[in-house]
């Protein structure tokens, strides 16, 4: 069976990948330093639609982004309360 026909597989890959990025992005909230409940944020606000990508395709293109420093990592609490920074 190749490996796109097993979602499982693809989904656990795509969590693996999310989990290395944000070790890369400094592992613990920029706001109040938690280490749990960590989710990736987007400074300046998300260009994109991500229902329109499957999580895989989400990740890779927030792999992308963190290295053109787009993102930063706040945990779940500080994300809802997060206005994004104004560019320019």
């Amino acid at each position: 069976m190749p490996y796109n026909a097993n979602p499982t597989k693809i989904s656990q890959r795509a969590n693996l990948l999310k989990a290395e990025l944000i070790k890369r992005l400094g592992g613990k909230c920029v706001q109040c330093g938690s280490e749990t409940m960590l989710e990736i944020n987007h400074i300046y606000g998300r260009t994109w639609q991500p229902r329109k990508l499957t999580h895989y395709r989400r990740v890779l293109r927030y792999r992308k982004e963190a290295a053109e420093g787009l993102l930063n990592v706040l945990c779940e609490e500080c994300n809802k309360v997060y206005r994004p920074v104004a560019r320019g």
